[in-house]
């Protein structure tokens, strides 16, 4: 699902799924035959994204850091990560846009929610560098994470023992930080959570010949369909 909303503020919106197969580097030969349309959407949500020149993009994602009882957005002036096994390296290193995490903080504890702002290895989150997990850098790898200089990020976690309506708010909140921010704002939520469409793509798990388990499907799937 992508939006285009507004010409400042949110500006793009995407469900996507952050499964290893949807990255063709990522991928053995054998690998490539599997989820040929899930890489092709995330090829075409890559260049809708472009077209939208966000300046910052806003990943919600449930494989970072989780607190209990609260919402975590990172406060790190940069994330990292990689997927490991793969045959082609996958790698991201990008600038966090600390000044919109910040906001979105104020934002969500203005509206009553429990948030924190979280940050990691070094005491001055100026100079941190927050570990990337891959429900963060496979949606970069097609939008921003590769751009010439990178789009900057704001990553944000749910709170799993929060009620559904608290991320509502959250949702809402991230909204309204991002038209106060006075930036061109795309924000990308994974599959489930945070959205109250149908996932263009379902949460599949399929096991491929190295182990490895990927949430894309090799077709899509249409709403209201099992995922």
């Amino acid at each position: 699902m992508v939006l285009s909303i507004t010409t400042m503020g949110l500006v793009f919106g995407a469900i996507a799924p952050h499964g290893g197969l949807a990255v063709a580097e990522a991928c053995t030969p054998e690998e490539m035959r599997l989820a040929r349309a899930t890489r092709s959407g995330m090829e075409e949500l890559g260049r809708e994204f472009a077209a939208a020149k966000p300046d910052v993009v806003v990943v919600a994602t449930p494989h970072n850091v989780h607190i209990s009882g609260a919402f975590a957005v990172l406060v790190a002036a940069r994330m990292s990560g990689n997927l490991d096994g793969t045959p082609q390296p996958v790698e991201l290193e990008v600038p966090s846009e600390t000044g919109l995490a910040w906001l979105l903080l104020e934002t969500l504890i203005d509206d009553g929610l429990p948030a924190v702002g979280v940050s990691f290895g070094s005491n001055d989150p100026s100079t941190a560098v927050a570990p990337m997990d891959w429900g963060v850098l496979i949606p970069l790898w097609f939008m921003g994470g590769r751009h010439d200089p990178p789009v900057p990020v704001v990553v944000i976690s749910p709170a799993r023992d929060l009620p559904a309506d608290a991320h509502v708010r959250a949702g809402a909140a991230i909204a309204a930080a991002a038209g106060a921010s006075g930036r061109r704002v795309a924000l990308r939520t994974r599959c489930a959570g945070w959205s109250t469409s149908p996932p263009r793509w379902s949460k599949r798990p399929k096991p491929t010949a190295g182990g490895r388990c990927s949430c894309c499907s090799e077709r899509p799937v249409p709403a209201g369909a099992d995922g």
